[in-house]
């Protein structure tokens, strides 16, 4: 056998003194690369998303089997791999099961476990109605809408075993899912789409990418131009307030007083009393108007000491009772 094939050792000499009881994990390949079940698997390992539990448990297993024939995986290497990538619910479902996380664990058990557990199971009808709701989403590209828009499509489809009948079924649906792509794209791409008239589910995708690829493009510069106008007003208001002020001020010099005949002000900023006609406050402040109130207010005070009282008033008396006191 070649240098990249891997030497096959008996089951006494796992248990040498000194040695690793699984030496397989330990194995190198002739080009460098590790060839046991996390050797060349670790390195592609990166290929293949993690899963939670949440989204399409059919396509985890198919990332894991399509690396897995890319690279040459054994069974032993896809169930460890697949088992690395789980989280969450999924990570706990292997760790609570003997049988999944044993060493005697095989891919279809495994694989079929996870279908089991978090296959989204819908009715055809609920899928069909999925299928003919489906809207691109907001920041959702055409491609991903494109991918979502079959997988809605492909569940609504029952296999039969006729090849015939279900040849007709998937040439129907791709006519159903041009129809839905085409009502289902966001303007004003959807708008530029229909003009176009596709004949077919691909070749409107592709005219859609492309019409993506020119809104991105326009909106970029739409918000260069944008950046670039802020960035001059900016720059420009410093002037623009300089220059204000340089010209209010000499406004304000050439403006003349009509309550005291001086430069500078307007009228209503003419700090001038009513009241004295000083200058440099206003009536409402006036210390002689304040002081005659006061003066005023005494008076009146020391006017009802003086009153003769009955009780809480003044009685007044007529000139006969007068004169008969006296």
């Amino acid at each position: 056998m070649s240098g990249s094939q891997p030497s096959i050792h008996n089951d006494d000499d796992h248990h040498r003194e000194g040695e690793n009881p699984r030496p397989e994990l330990n194995r190198q390949r002739g080009d460098g690369r590790a060839g046991g079940p996390l050797g060349s698997a670790a390195a592609a390992s990166h290929l293949i998303p993690t899963y939670s539990g949440e989204g399409s448990v059919k396509t985890f297993i198919s990332f894991v089997e399509d690396t897995a024939e890319l690279e040459g995986w054994t069974e032993l290497q896809m169930v460890k791999v697949a088992r690395l990538k789980l989280q969450g619910p999924a990570r706990r479902m292997v760790e609570w099961n003997e049988e999944l996380r044993g060493i005697d664990c095989t891919w279809n058990r495994l694989k079929a476990a996870l279908v089991h557990r978090f296959e989204k199971k819908i009715s055809a009808v609920d899928a069909l109605h999925q299928f003919r709701k489906c809207k691109q989403r907001v920041g959702e590209t055409v491609t991903e809408f494109a991918e979502r828009l079959q997988m809605l499509g492909a569940a609504t489809i029952k296999r039969t075993g006729d090849q015939a009948r279900d040849r007709w079924a998937r040439t129907n649906l791709q006519a159903e899912c041009l129809q839905q792509f085409l009502e289902g794209l966001a303007m004003p791409v959807q708008q530029r789409v229909m003009s176009s008239n596709p004949d077919a589910f691909e070749e409107a995708v592709e005219k859609a990418l492309l019409e993506e690829q020119i809104e991105d493009r326009l909106k970029k510069k739409t918000m260069q131009r944008g950046i670039d106008a802020e960035e001059k007003t900016e720059s420009g208001h410093g002037q623009q307030q300089v220059q204000r002020r340089s010209y209010q001020s000499q406004q304000y010099r050439q403006i003349t007083c009509f309550g005291c005949g001086a430069r500078g002000h307007l009228k209503s900023q003419c700090r001038v009393c009513f009241t004295c006609g000083k200058p440099g406050h206003y009536s409402r402040d006036c210390f002689s108007r304040n002081r005659q109130q006061n003066t005023a207010r005494g008076q009146g005070r020391n006017e009802n000491r003086n009153a003769p009282l009955n009780g809480n008033r003044a009685v007044p008396q007529s000139h006969g009772a007068a004169r008969t006191r006296n």
